[in-house]
């Protein structure tokens, strides 16, 4: 029977699952693979250092967030802390990655810059628990802005980046989340460089009608328009 509204009257009578827009089922061991509980995600921060990163200001800010923020990640139920794992990463023309373990004093960097043959260069101490590392993960987010304060670099990759991340992951058999915070078109020669369409000597001659044609042919092909 239902009431005036048309709903059921015995609706939160019945089983959640029926009576509720969603419901959620914890999965025993059984159901997992190999009959074991998968391991914890890890986030993993990926921050373009070039010079327009720099001087835009974004990497500081970013990096002063970040430590606020790492004490706001997702928590399982009524834990005390999260058992999301972090890692740091920072890039231009190549990848710089970061051993944050709890026993060191500073942080380490460790550099990668065949960017054609991407892999990660450590595992220990890359992925990380917040609360056990938070002395150098600190001293991390507040070098980083000026390690590269100096940096001339215009240049930046990013499929290598995605793929470094990917990696990670895979290597520490975890599922996980990248956060990339990227500034500008990734033109370095390495996989995924991508062109700049806009010709800024063409703007106000002649040649720019016959380029913004050309342009728009090619999109217009290649969208199947």
């Amino acid at each position: 029977t239902s009431d005036h509204t048309g709903k059921r009257v015995d609706a939160y009578d019945r089983p959640p699952e029926l009576s509720l827009g969603s419901y959620e089922f914890l999965a025993t061991v059984d159901y997992c693979k190999n009959k074991k509980f998968p391991s914890p995600p890890a986030f993993i921060f990926m921050i373009d250092v070039s010079y327009n990163a720099i001087r835009s200001g974004l990497v500081r800010l970013l990096c002063e967030e970040l430590k606020s923020l790492l004490d706001c990640l997702p928590r399982e139920g009524r834990a005390e802390e999260s058992a999301i794992r972090v890692g740091f990463v920072t890039y231009n023309k190549v990848l710089h990655f970061y051993n944050v373990k709890s026993s060191l004093a500073q942080p380490q960097m460790m550099v990668v810059s065949d960017v054609a043959d991407m892999f990660v260069p450590l595992l220990d101490g890359f992925l990380v628990n917040v609360n056990e590392s938070r002395a150098v993960i600190t001293s991390l987010l507040d070098q980083i802005p000026e390690m590269f304060a100096d940096t001339r670099e215009t240049e930046t990759v990013f499929a290598p980046v995605i793929q470094a991340g990917m990696e990670a992951l895979k290597a520490a058999e975890c599922a996980g989340k990248l956060f990339l915070f990227h500034t500008s078109l990734p033109i370095a020669e390495a996989p995924g460089k991508l062109k700049n369409r806009d010709d800024r000597k063409l703007i106000n001659t002649d040649k720019e009608k016959v380029w913004d044609w050309e342009m728009g042919r090619i999109f217009h092909y290649r969208g199947r328009w």
